[in-house]
Formats: structure tokens, sequence, C-alpha cells
């Protein structure tokens, strides 16, 4: 559902948001499945948790956690009045349509939606 194609993070990318306490692993019946993470940064003015990473194993792709996953990403991370944001490829319509499912907003672009519960 969400692979990223070309810009992938970097190892060091991957360490700071570990760091940073915003990586998180996906468990699906009881099997690693993916993970997704974020670093704290401002985007276009608003302080945000800019989604460095996120990704489902082939084995747990094509059921739908695509969206699942952005909200559940969003109610783990810090209630401290960031937006969740993330690039998503111009041709990756799957994540396209997962994000609008979680709410997110395209805005020029840019896909945005609250932390706060």
């Amino acid at each position: 559902m969400w692979r990223r194609t070309g810009n992938s993070c970097s190892e060091e990318d991957l360490q700071d948001t570990i760091d940073a306490g915003t990586m998180f692993d996906v468990i699906w019946s009881g099997q690693w499945s993916g993970y997704a993470g974020t670093l704290a940064k401002t985007k276009n003015g608003l302080p945000a948790q800019s989604v460095q990473e996120m990704l489902l194993a082939p084995y747990a792709r094509g059921y739908g956690f695509g969206s699942s996953l952005s909200i559940l990403l969003a109610r783990h991370l810090p209630a401290d009045g960031r937006v969740l944001s993330g690039t998503i490829h111009g041709e990756n319509r799957g994540a396209q349509t997962a994000a609008r499912r979680a709410g997110r907003h395209d805005i020029g672009g840019w896909w945005w939606v609250p932390t706060v519960n």
C-alpha cells in the first residue's frame, strides 16, 4: 500500500527517526509487517511530524491497511499541535486513495492530518 519509489530515506534518516522515538513497527497477526516513522520539522511554515518512511511488507499489502496505518501513526505521535505531513509519489494512486480514506488532505501536493485525537 504505502511504498515509496525513489527518494527513500537514508539509513541516517531512519536512525534519526528511531532516536526521536517516532519509528513504529507494524505487527499484523503476530508478524512484523512493516514500519512507519516521522520526524518533527517545520514544513511550509507549519509545525509538522513529517513522514520519513511508511512501508508495508508485500504480504501485508492489498488488505486496505494503508489508511489505517496513517490513522494509527497520527494517534501514536505526541499530541503537541503538529500536523502529520507526508509526500506521496504522484503516480502512487493506492497511497493517495489510502491517504484520503484516512482523512488526509492534499494541499498543493502535500498531505496533512492533525495528530491530535
